[in-house]
């Protein structure tokens, strides 16, 4: 029932206002779930986003009708054109400005952006289920994350960390985890070079992490070891490459 007055307005009472974009919506549905909607419409039945993105406002909003949100599979750069220039370009990025690896990138590596940013706007106005959620599909996307995909971690892992509290670990705590496991790769990449040298904290946080790993080495079979730094399978449990015992 409320999922099909999700997209009918005949008796929409109240309107969310999102840089250009018009959502409306029904009072008795979204203001007993958010109170920062309840507080702003009895003023002037307009609620006002102006630091919100249009396009997860509406992922919002979706999940206060259905209890669920899906992201599109084509994302275009005019949906996500207030993310900001760099995350709106890898969300519609093609082969001609990357290579083929690159530019066959698997749909969950940009939902993986547009979870943390609806995890980071559910946070900011209190809807739980909304975060538990995001949270869940934030870690699923993240699983399937692979080398061809590594060129959006950077986004990702800025948004986390500049958009939620200090004290909330929930995404920042996987975001480490994987820095950790494709350091090999990552360190090759400026826009991941550039970040961690303008977030000391968030670099001393991954290398706190990473130095935990290293004193603790992954066999992978009876007679091989990966190095956590480098990524190399080796036959000893000495990498050759950094100089270092496993």
């Amino acid at each position: 029932m409320l999922a099909s007055l999700r997209n009918n307005d005949k008796y929409a009472d109240l309107e969310i206002h999102c840089k250009g974009k018009i959502f409306k919506v029904h009072k008795a549905i979204v203001c007993g779930q958010v109170d920062f909607f309840a507080a702003c419409e009895s003023h002037t039945g307009v609620v006002e986003l102006t630091e919100e993105n249009p396009a997860i406002v509406g992922y919002f909003i979706d999940f206060l009708y259905t209890d669920k949100y899906e992201p599109n599979e084509e994302l275009t750069t005019d949906k996500f054109a207030n993310l900001g220039a760099e995350e709106a370009a890898i969300l519609s990025q093609s082969g001609s400005k990357l290579g083929a690896q690159e530019s066959a990138m698997d749909p969950s590596s940009s939902d993986l952006l547009v979870h943390s940013h609806v995890y980071v706007m559910a946070d900011k106005y209190m809807v739980e289920p909304l975060k538990i959620l995001a949270k869940k599909n934030f870690n699923n996307a993240l699983s399937k994350l692979g080398e061809k995909d590594l060129h959006i971690f950077t986004s990702v892992l800025e948004n986390v960390f500049e958009g939620s509290p200090e004290s909330d670990r929930a995404l920042k705590d996987p975001c480490v985890s994987f820095a950790c496991t494709w350091y090999g790769s990552l360190r090759d990449r400026g826009e991941f070079r550039s970040f961690c040298e303008t977030n000391g904290d968030v670099c001393l946080y991954i290398m706190d992490n990473l130095h935990d790993l290293v004193r603790r080495p992954t066999k992978v079979t009876a007679q091989q070891w990966k190095c956590w730094i480098c990524g190399l399978i080796l036959p000893l449990p000495f990498c050759a490459r950094c100089h270092r015992e496993l």
